[in-house]
């Protein structure tokens, strides 16, 4: 089954927070740190603040003649870099406050998913998973890892 779909949900919902900063479908792999830090640096915000999107898990379950259930789970890291005043920290986590609450009000990403839970549903919608100070393009930043389990449903293949 194609995850595209998936992916471009979320990377709409995620675009769609105030003030999330540059939204990448891939990790941006190049070859130098200044080009790096153009990818990542956001002209209205003029800040290094950005996300990745990264597929790190897929599980499906489910017998043969039934619908399967697919477990898609996704990391979401984000960037952003450390303010002089102070006040980065408290911004950051507003921000990661914003957009968890627009996976838990869409959570079925427009219908291209069941839900954002994962397989046993012990966790619904997305989950903070680190926040830490990181060096990122030779910037001190706040890193975040988000992580989002998809839950789909899939017909079963009759030869």
């Amino acid at each position: 089954m194609n995850i595209s779909p998936v992916r471009a949900a979320i990377v709409e919902l995620l675009r769609s927070v105030a003030n999330v900063g540059v939204v990448h479908e891939h990790e941006p792999l190049l070859s130098s740190i200044a080009e790096l830090r153009k990818v990542y640096v956001h002209p209205a915000l003029e800040q290094l603040r950005g996300w990745y999107l990264k597929r790190t898990a897929t599980r499906t379950e489910g017998e043969i003649f039934e619908a399967a259930v697919e477990t898609i789970t996704w990391d979401i890291v984000g960037y952003s870099a450390v303010a002089e005043a102070g006040t980065s920290e408290s911004e950051w986590d507003a921000v990661i406050d914003a957009v968890r609450e627009a996976f838990r009000a869409d959570y079925n990403l427009g219908g291209v998913v069941a839900s954002c839970t994962s397989a046993d549903r012990n966790e619904i919608g997305i989950q903070v998973r680190e926040s830490q100070l990181v060096m990122f393009c030779d910037v001190l930043c706040h890193r975040a890892r988000l992580q989002l389990s998809t839950l789909r449903y899939r017909e079963p293949e009759i030869t």
